[in-house]
């Protein structure tokens, strides 16, 4: 899932596209996170959560679930790349992870 982000210079995001592999849930949270996301602030879009999207939706079968949250992270993803490729801080916004295999390393790191 990836998400596409065009920011104003008053970061306001005035559109948002996806490119989504999947089932029909990835694609569905993916689509429901793009429209939660356009026309609010970078700051704003930085709240929208997995629960947000699902109740959106009107929820997901309990397997499914986890789409909504592809969909957080790829927002946040987007928002990340937005803030390197302009030199900003977005507070709260922590680096998105590429692979799970990188988590491991922090938590292996911390014993």
């Amino acid at each position: 899932m990836r998400m596409y982000l065009d920011i104003n210079q008053d970061g306001i995001i005035r559109d948002v596209k996806f490119k989504t592999f999947g089932c029909g849930a990835a694609v569905a949270t993916s689509s429901m996170a793009t429209e939660l996301v356009k026309g609010k602030t970078v700051q704003e879009a930085l709240l929208v959560t997995n629960k947000a999207v699902c109740e959106a939706l009107d929820g997901l079968p309990p397997v499914k679930v986890h789409c909504s949250l592809l969909a957080e992270e790829a927002i946040h993803a987007a928002l990340w790349d937005y803030a390197e490729k302009n030199g900003i801080v977005i507070e709260g916004l922590e680096k998105p992870v590429n692979d799970i295999s990188e988590k491991e390393e922090d938590v292996s790191e911390s014993y």
